[in-house]
C-alpha cells in the first residue's frame, strides 16, 4: 500500500513540476483542488513557486523532498486519508475520482466500467442480476415464468375462488343443475355431443333442434337422419317431368333425349345440319340400312413417336408398339358427314350384283367356305369402286366413278363397259383409267364410293387416341406385338391370326366402336380411295389438314389388319398399300357415302 502511494506522489509532484514550467500558481491550485482559490490558497499564491529568496528559479529536481514540497504548496498531507489512493490526474481538465465501493458492473463515475456481468444477466443499480421475462402468478398446469438465468418461478397454491387455465380465478364457477355452457367464471361446465343437431340452450341443459326438410336442405324424398335420433320423410316431387335426385326436384322428361317432345308441353330440342329426330336422337334422315352415320370433326391422324408430343395432343406421347415411319401424328379436320358400313362387305352382298362371289373362303373358292355373311375377298380395288358404282345404281344414286379403258383378269378390253368384267368367266377389273363423276373430290360425291384413308381412320378411331378402339374392359392399348401371346385388347375387338385360326370369320362377331362400327381390326384388309404417300402433309391444332386425300400413286392405301396378320397391323393408325390390281384372301372393303 505504501509503494502504491509512493509512485501516486511521485506522479503528482511530476504533473506539479510540469504545471510549475507552463502554468501559473493558480493552474496548480486548480489541478489539486478543481476549486477557486481561497483565503489560504491566497498566501501561497504570495510566493513565486519555484524559486528562492533572492529570485532565482528552483530546478525541480533540486527539491529535497518532493512530496513536501507539494504538501506545502497546495497545503495537504499526502500521508493523510485526504488524498484518494486511486486518484488520477488528468493534467489540463477537471479531476475525477474513479468510485467501485459496492458495484459489480457499470460504470466508475469517470467513463471507466467497474465490470461486465456474464451471460443472462443485466447490471440493475451497480449488481448483476437474473431478470424474469414474463413476471406473472400462475397455478394448476401451467407454466410459470423463467427467468433470463433458466430459473423457474414457482406456482402458487393460494386461489381462494379456484384456478382457471393456469391462473387464478377472479370468481366462483358455478355449473349446478347445467349440463353444458357458461360456468360465470369463463370456463365451460359441458359439451353437448349426442346428436348432429344437440345445442346448449338457455338453461344450460343439452337440448336438439327439431329437424324439418327445410332445416336438412332437402325439399323431397327420405327418410332422412334428422340429426336427433329420428328420421324426416319429405314430400314427393309433384311437377311435370319430375324426379327426387339427392333430395332435390330434378327435370327429367329429356334425360338421354336430345331431341322431340319432353311429354310436359315443351320440347327437349331440335335436330339441324340433315337430321331427324327418331326416338329422342338426331340421325342422318338418309342413313342407309346396315350403314353407321359420322358426323364431321376433327382428330389426331397417326401415332404418337416420342415426348413430349405434338402441342394440344390429349392421349399419351408414348410410341406406340411396332409403329411404322409413315404414321406422322397430325391434326386433321373432316367437315363433311358421312355414312359407312356397319361391318365389311359381305360375300353376300357382294354376290347380288352378277351372282360373282370371288372369295377364298367362298362356295367357290379353295379355303373353307365361311358362308354369305363372311367378308368378302379376293377383289381388287378396281373391283370395290365397280361394286360402290353399282350400288348406287340399284338405290337411285348418280355413281361417283367413271371408267374408261378397262381391261378384265381375263385379258379382254371392255372400253368403259366395267360391269362386263364383274362376273366368274372375266374374274374382274384387271386395269381401268378411273376418274371422279363430276366432281373435285369424292367428298362431294352423292353416291356410294371407298372411304378416304382419313375418313377410315376417323371411323375406326371413334374418338380414341389409343392403339385400338377401347370398349368395356378393354383400354385399346397394344402390349403384344405378333401372333402369340394373344393381345388381351385386340381379342375383344377383331380377328388376327392371333385368335383366328386361320381364316375369316362371319361379320360383327367381335365387340363394335363407340359409333357402332364393327372389325375395323382385323378380320380383311380394307381398300381405301388415296393414293398412298409415306408421309402425311401435316396438320396442326392451330392449323389442320382439312379433308386431306392422299396423292403419290400408283399403290392404294389399306387399312385395318387382317386374319392372318400381326397384332401391330391391327392399330387405327396402320398402313400398308397395294398395286389397285391386287387380289387377296386377306382384302376386301367396306362402303362409305357422303351425307
Amino acid at each position: 500500500m505504501r509503494s502504491e502511494v509512493c509512485v501516486k506522489r511521485f506522479t503528482a509532484i511530476l504533473g506539479l513540476f510540469l504545471l510549475v514550467s507552463c502554468g501559473s500558481a493558480d493552474d496548480l491550485r486548480k489541478a489539486w483542488t478543481g476549486k477557486q482559490a481561497t483565503a489560504t490558497d491566497t498566501a501561497i499564491d504570495a510566493q513565486d513557486v519555484g524559486t528562492s529568496d533572492d529570485g532565482s528559479v528552483h530546478d525541480p529536481g533540486n527539491l529535497p523532498d518532493q512530496a513536501d514540497t507539494v504538501d506545502a504548496f497546495i497545503g495537504l498531507d499526502v500521508d493523510s486519508e485526504q488524498v484518494d489512493p486511486g486518484l488520477v490526474i488528468d493534467v489540463g481538465s477537471e479531476t475525477c475520482i474513479a468510485d467501485c465501493t459496492g458495484k459489480q458492473c457499470g460504470g466508475d463515475g469517470c467513463g471507466g466500467s467497474c465490470g461486465e456481468c456474464t451471460a443472462g444477466k443485466q447490471c440493475i443499480a451497480g449488481t448483476c442480476s437474473c431478470v424474469v421475462k414474463d413476471h406473472k402468478a400462475c397455478c394448476g398446469d401451467a407454466v410459470c415464468w423463467f427467468d433470463s438465468c433458466g430459473g423457474q418461478g414457482e406456482k402458487t397454491t393460494d386461489c381462494p375462488n379456484g384456478c382457471g387455465e393456469g391462473k387464478c380465478l377472479n370468481c366462483v364457477a358455478d355449473c349446478t343443475g347445467k349440463q353444458c355452457g357458461d360456468d360465470g367464471c369463463g370456463g365451460s361446465c359441458g359439451e353437448c355431443a349426442a346428436y348432429a343437431n344437440s345445442f346448449c340452450n338457455a338453461l344450460g341443459q343439452c337440448d336438439c333442434a327439431a329437424s324439418t326438410c327445410v332445416d336438412l336442405s332437402k325439399e323431397c324424398g327420405g327418410p332422412y337422419d334428422s340429426g336427433c335420433g329420428d328420421t324426416v320423410t319429405c314430400p314427393a316431387c309433384t311437377g311435370c317431368g319430375e324426379e327426387c335426385k339427392s333430395g332435390s326436384c330434378v327435370f327429367t322428361a329429356c334425360a338421354g333425349k336430345e331431341c322431340g317432345d319432353d311429354g310436359c308441353g315443351g320440347s327437349c330440342g331440335s335436330c339441324g345440319g340433315g337430321k331427324t329426330c327418331a326416338t329422342g336422337k338426331c340421325q342422318y334422315s338418309q342413313v342407309t340400312t346396315g350403314f353407321a352415320a359420322v358426323s364431321p370433326g376433327s382428330f389426331w391422324m397417326g401415332s404418337p413417336d416420342k415426348c413430349p408430343g405434338p402441342d394440344g395432343y390429349p392421349g399419351s406421347c408414348a410410341s406406340e408398339l411396332k409403329r411404322g415411319n409413315d404414321e406422322t401424328l397430325h391434326y386433321v379436320k373432316l367437315t363433311h358427314a358421312f355414312e359407312i358400313q356397319a361391318h365389311e362387305t359381305t360375300q353376300g352382298e357382294f354376290t347380288e350384283m352378277n351372282g360373282w362371289n370371288p372369295s377364298y373362303f367362298g362356295p367357290d373358292g379353295d379355303g373353307y367356305d365361311c358362308g354369305a355373311d363372311c367378308p368378302v375377298e379376293m377383289v381388287s380395288w378396281y373391283d370395290a369402286i365397280a361394286y360402290a358404282n353399282w350400288v348406287s345404281g340399284e338405290k337411285g344414286l348418280t355413281p361417283c366413278f367413271v371408267f374408261a379403258d378397262v381391261k378384265c383378269v381375263d385379258g379382254t378390253g371392255q372400253g368403259n363397259d366395267y360391269l362386263a368384267c364383274m362376273n366368274k368367266e372375266r374374274g374382274g377389273i384387271d386395269s381401268a383409267t378411273v376418274t371422279l363423276n363430276g366432281v373435285a373430290t369424292p367428298y362431294g360425291c352423292t353416291g356410294f364410293r371407298l372411304p378416304t384413308e382419313a375418313e377410315w381412320e376417323y371411323a375406326a378411331r371413334a374418338g380414341s387416341n389409343t392403339a385400338f378402339y377401347p370398349t368395356p374392359g378393354n383400354d385399346g392399348t397394344i402390349g403384344h406385338t405378333g401372333c402369340d401371346p394373344t393381345d388381351p385388347d385386340l381379342d375383344q375387338i377383331g380377328w388376327y391370326c392371333g385368335n383366328a385360326f386361320g381364316e375369316t370369320h362371319i361379320v360383327g362377331g367381335k365387340e363394335q366402336n363407340q359409333w357402332g362400327l364393327f372389325d375395323m381390326s382385323g378380320n380383311v384388309y380394307e381398300w381405301t380411295w388415296d393414293e398412298y404417300q409415306s408421309s402425311y402433309p401435316g396438320g396442326t391444332l392451330s392449323g389442320p389438314d382439312v379433308d386431306p386425300l392422299g396423292s403419290g400413286g400408283p399403290d392404294r392405301v389399306r387399312r385395318g389388319g387382317a386374319w392372318g396378320i400381326v397384332a401391330e397391323a391391327c392399330r387405327s393408325a396402320n398402313r400398308s398399300n397395294e398395286s389397285p390390281d391386287s387380289r387377296q384372301f386377306i382384302m376386301g372393303f367396306r362402303l362409305a357415302r357422303s351425307l
